[in-house]
């Protein structure tokens, strides 16, 4: 048992890995229950319609949330108890779920209901993410934090191995107006076990930020951001490699692997499941450290690594592979990608702790805001771009410029002024 002194207010006892195993155990359940659900969601799209276009176009109906509602979903996160928002949001997600359900009783073909459910979740979901994003360090301890991090990093990695996999034996076996209910039963019962979670309120909100307009909390951000030179130069770069690494990931890959070089979708789906256990195994390294700022040193270096691992997605134009089997690639390919997962996990989960820490608690809320909307600006324009290249080149030169390009940068920004004075705070 921990306790913290606070002058102003009598300290609840916290006990930081029951506070720990409570939030780990209601993403479990809720967050198995989305993915499953979404799957299912996604074969009985195709089944009504015959369309992977029609999916396609109810997922990135699910990105606008992100973009519009995340600035001022941070502002009402960073003016509001975080406590109540996770909760509300969870036990709010789970009784939306439950009343689409009564509507697809009624519209069971209405693509139209599809988008007005993904875009009604995501938007609750959006105030969700950024109060835990924000209170982790209240919830687990600023000393667990990057473990808590970690932690979650492998939950999901498991999760979207898993959760797919459920899905499918879940819509077979009770049909996708059943998976409505048992994604909203998951969504309250990871509610009521946060209910039993302690904060602890290290800064309190100042009366006088409560009472600015939204407009203002938002510039109030932006002001922040210009006197810390080196969060905003790591949210930028976060930023600018997003539009570019994952578009790599969930369109480039997936588009040589399956499209180009033909492999089966058993053996895709072995490549994309070696993301997943990459990240469990770089979420793992990073909770066996004690101190991750050695990890966070060593920021560009990683990225350089990933960016050679990139380049040698080319592999199978080498002369050396004209004859190779599909399942000789394939493995090739599990390799790198695992690789590449478990550097990507090891060099995110000091950054995100990084955040949490260092930017005050009555503004984490509304800094996460904006570079959730950024992120979720930057893929789709990546995918849109790294698209039309694709259709206009030889894909063999799309992972070597992207590897070549992304090592550049790295090469150059590690010998900026105010990386190099970040890197000699952490050495101290």
């Amino acid at each position: 048992m921990e306790k913290l002194e606070l002058s102003t207010e009598k300290v609840p006892q916290v006990n930081y890995k029951i506070n720990f195993l409570l939030l780990l155990m209601g993403r479990l359940v809720s967050n198995i229950g989305t993915v499953a659900f979404n799957f299912a969601l996604s074969l009985y799209v195709l089944d009504i319609t015959k369309s992977a276009g029609a999916y396609t176009m109810v997922i990135s109906f699910a990105l606008l949330p992100g973009v519009f509602v995340n600035i001022l979903a941070g502002v009402f996160v960073d003016r509001n108890d975080k406590k109540k928002i996770i909760v509300i949001s969870d036990i709010l997600s789970g009784i939306c779920v439950f009343a689409f359900m009564m509507l697809f009783k009624l519209y069971s073909t209405s693509i139209i209901l599809f988008i007005f459910y993904v875009i009604v979740l995501n938007t609750i979901q959006s105030f969700f993410n950024l109060a835990i994003n924000a209170s982790t360090p209240n919830i687990v301890s600023e000393e667990n934090t990057a473990k808590a991090n970690s932690a979650f990093q492998s939950l999901g990695a498991i999760i979207n191995i898993v959760g797919p996999i459920l899905g499918a034996i879940l819509y077979k076996a009770i049909g996708i107006e059943m998976m409505f209910l048992v994604n909203a039963v998951s969504f309250i019962l990871s509610g009521i076990s946060e209910m039993f979670i302690v904060f602890i309120k290290r800064d309190e909100v100042v009366e006088a930020k409560q009472q600015k307009s939204y407009l203002g909390n938002v510039k109030e951000v932006f002001s922040y951001l210009d006197t810390q030179k080196i969060i905003k130069f790591l949210l930028t770069m976060a930023v600018m490699l997003n539009a570019v690494l994952n578009p790599l990931v969930l369109l480039v890959l997936q588009y040589i692997t399956y499209n180009v070089i033909k492999i089966s979708g058993i053996q895709l789906s072995l490549i994309q499941s070696s993301w997943a256990i990459g990240t469990i195994v770089g979420a793992v390294f990073v909770m066996t450290r004690k101190n991750v700022n050695p990890i966070l040193r060593k920021f560009f270096l990683l990225l350089e690594v990933q960016a050679v691992l990139i380049m040698l997605w080319f592999f199978p134009r080498l002369h050396i592979f004209a004859g190779a089997s599909k399942w000789t690639i394939t493995l090739i390919y599990v390799f790198l990608i695992l690789a590449y997962g478990m550097l990507n996990t090891i060099q995110n989960v000091p950054l995100l702790t990084h955040f949490q820490l260092k930017i005050p608690q009555d503004l984490r809320g509304r800094v996460f805001g904006v570079l959730f909307t950024a992120l979720n600006i930057s893929t789709p324009i990546g995918m849109w771009i790294f698209g039309f290249v694709l259709e206009k080149t030889d894909w063999v030169y799309v992972p070597i410029v992207s590897g070549i390009l992304v090592f550049a940068v790295c090469v150059i920004q590690s010998k900026n002024r105010y990386f190099k004075e970040f890197i000699v705070t952490l050495e101290k």
